[in-house]
């Protein structure tokens, strides 16, 4: 009875051993899981901040409409600058024409002048 006893004292033993390595072990697990729930709110914070910045980009339609806006703008600038092309070629053919004038009408003013002259 007395080495059954003996037994039963050892395996007691055994068990208590037994149970304060799980204590430890889950002392670490627990520590574990802590620093794991820290790193997972962190990693959801910096979700949070991509979905946030990822909504802020616009869609393709807004892109659509900004793009065509943009479009439209270049074409009416384009119509005004074609518009005043032909308004400064139509100011450079007048002033041709008028230095073609002062080029035939001086001398011939100059001849009349002369033909005055001569006859008074």
């Amino acid at each position: 009875m007395e080495s059954r006893v003996a037994r039963l004292e050892s395996d007691v033993e055994h068990i208590k051993t037994t149970m304060n390595d799980m204590k430890s072990d889950l002392k670490t697990v627990t520590n574990d899981v802590g620093t794991l729930k820290t790193d997972v709110a962190v990693i959801m914070q910096k979700l949070d901040g991509i979905s946030n910045a990822l909504s802020k980009v616009p869609t393709d339609d807004k892109l659509n409409v900004k793009f065509e806006a943009i479009s439209t703008k270049i074409s009416e600038v384009k119509s005004e600058v074609m518009l005043q092309e032909v308004k400064t070629e139509n100011k450079i053919k007048d002033a041709r024409l008028q230095i073609i004038l002062w080029i035939l009408g001086l001398p011939s003013l100059a001849f009349v002048l002369y033909r005055a002259y001569l006859l008074f």
